[in-house]
């Protein structure tokens, strides 16, 4: 007989920016006002926010 754990696998969550906001808006607007400023990069805008730069450029 198999043992039965009771631990279904989560299901896979995707978080596409029209169905799921992963980030708050108002810290989208501040990613923004950094990107926009121009005295930093991408990268490092993105490092700033745990984000990775595919992340910030969407």
């Amino acid at each position: 007989m198999a043992a039965v754990t009771g631990n279904a696998p989560a299901p896979a969550v995707s978080c596409a920016p029209t169905t799921c906001p992963c980030v708050h808006p108002g810290v989208q607007a501040e990613i923004i006002q950094q990107c926009q400023r121009g005295d930093r990069s991408i990268a490092q805008v993105a490092k700033g926010f745990d984000l990775t730069e595919t992340a910030v450029r969407e």
